[in-house]
């Protein structure tokens, strides 16, 4: 399954990228944004990694409607409670918004680095490759008419 493949690649970036943007700014700007750096980064890769599993399972065939609209209700309170954290982190425990910032900015590299080598990996494109014969399967479409 696609959304597999990409998780594992996500969370491998994620790993790499944060971590360094942590170290970075434990160096440079010091401990309060080094703290920043980590709880931004780590946030926002778990935001992105809730997204390519939610809508992986939204698209996937074998979840039934009944839990299509569950699932959709639960993205919905996603924002939510994505937002509840922020202020959490930035009204009450003080930490640093720069330090955020950078962490986020970490974290949406991550995911875009993650889907993108994930999708391109071997595993990706043999799970593409997978879901639009199963697509065309649905459909009644034949291999030749669709290319």
């Amino acid at each position: 399954m696609l959304s597999n493949v990409l998780l594992t690649h996500l969370l491998r970036a994620a790993l790499i990228l944060v971590g360094l943007s942590t170290a970075g700014a434990y160096f440079i700007l010091g401990e309060s944004a080094a703290l920043g750096v980590l709880v931004g980064g780590l946030l926002t890769s778990a935001l992105g990694a809730g997204q390519i599993w939610f809508v992986g399972k939204l698209l996937g065939s074998d979840t039934p409607s009944g839990q299509k609209a569950g699932l959709g209700f639960l993205l919905f309170l996603k924002l939510f409670a994505a937002g509840g954290i922020l202020w959490l982190c930035l009204s009450i425990w003080q930490i640093s918004g720069l330090g955020m910032i950078i962490g986020m900015a970490a974290g949406l590299g991550a995911l875009m680095i993650g889907a993108q080598s994930g999708a391109a990996s071997k595993e990706g494109l043999a799970a593409i490759a997978h879901a639009e014969e199963r697509i065309a399967e649905e459909m009644g479409d034949k291999q030749e008419e669709s290319r």
